[in-house]
């Protein structure tokens, strides 16, 4: 018996302390710049996630942690 194997990708973005002060942030994306390998760079969204507002102060860095499978 053959197993397949999915390669995954894990990235963080992490917005620090001093970043994005008193925004208000409720929703995060991930791009790639060219995931279908076309000739001119053809970015696309690939990752959504929406969630409660926050407002980001200095008291806090925000980790946000993606994984990728494909």
């Amino acid at each position: 018996a053959s197993s397949v194997v999915i390669p995954a990708t894990s990235l963080n973005l992490v917005i620090d302390s001093y970043s994005l002060l008193n925004k208000e942030i409720n929703e995060v994306g991930l791009f790639m710049r060219n995931p279908r390998g076309n000739p001119q760079t053809n970015p696309m969204l690939v990752a959504y996630r929406p969630f409660t507002s926050l407002t980001k102060t200095s008291t806090f860095t925000l980790i946000l942690k993606w994984t990728i499978s494909f």
